[in-house]
């Protein structure tokens, strides 16, 4: 939850090879679409072994239920489509099946995929307003391993909350460190008054020494000439 999920372009690379699967990505519709963001083998020894297992959640990572998933195969029932579908899906063959309120369903698989072969099933989100993604080659192995799909809606000017608390964050440090620059400019600049005015009454007090040593000249020159002319009258 509040995760900040991206999605996958492509299965993981064991996936791809033990089941011969592929993920295609849709073109979402004008209200949004249903993203893979995670993909992987089964837990062993648990509830988990020989299905194919979809979790469906909201932008923000919560569980959805009452989404219909679709597992489609060859020889499933065809599934009709009501005219106001936004977009085409992959199959109409497909179980089609709504989310729980843990936002998970799973189909129960009767047979193992075959070595070198793709497995039979492809799954994906059947709503009317989004498309959706979709992985084909899913089923399970012969050691009873499954498939545990994650698929996320995406609905177009919807921003996850883990998107936003990050940008709020990116923000904050944004700001903190333009006050930090703030700051030490400021620093600077008070540095450099205050060496100002250092400088100036430094200056000030080296023009009064100036001002007193010509005082100081003058009366001496003063007191030269006076001896001078004293001189004078006396020879």
């Amino acid at each position: 939850m509040l995760q900040n999920y991206q999605p996958l372009t492509a299965l993981p690379a064991d996936i791809q090879r033990d089941w011969q699967a592929q993920l295609c990505q849709a073109v979402p519709t004008a209200n949004g679409v249903f993203r893979l963001v995670a993909a992987r083998r089964t837990s062993p020894k648990t509830f988990e072994e020989q299905r194919v297992i979809v979790l469906v959640i909201d932008e923000n990572g919560f569980p959805i239920p009452n989404i219909p998933v679709a597992f489609a195969y060859s020889t499933a029932n065809f599934y009709p489509i009501a005219p106001d579908f936004s977009w085409t899906p992959p199959s109409q063959n497909a179980f089609v099946v709504p989310t729980a309120g843990s936002g998970q369903i799973d189909q129960v698989q009767g047979s193992g995929v075959r070595q070198g072969q793709p497995g039979g099933i492809t799954a994906f989100i059947l709503h009317p307003e989004f498309s959706s993604d979709y992985v084909t080659g899913a089923g399970m192995l012969a050691d009873h391993t499954g498939l545990h799909l994650t698929f996320q809606l995406r609905r177009i000017g919807v921003r996850p909350i883990a998107e936003r608390l990050q940008a709020l964050e990116d923000y904050a440090g944004d700001s903190g460190e333009l006050a930090r620059r703030l700051y030490v400019a400021n620093s600077q600049i008070t540095n450099l008054q205050t060496f100002s005015d250092e400088q100036k009454a430094a200056n000030d007090n080296l023009s009064l020494q100036l001002s007193m040593a010509q005082d100081r000249i003058a009366t001496l020159t003063a007191q030269v000439n006076e001896l001078l002319e004293q001189n004078k009258a006396h020879y």
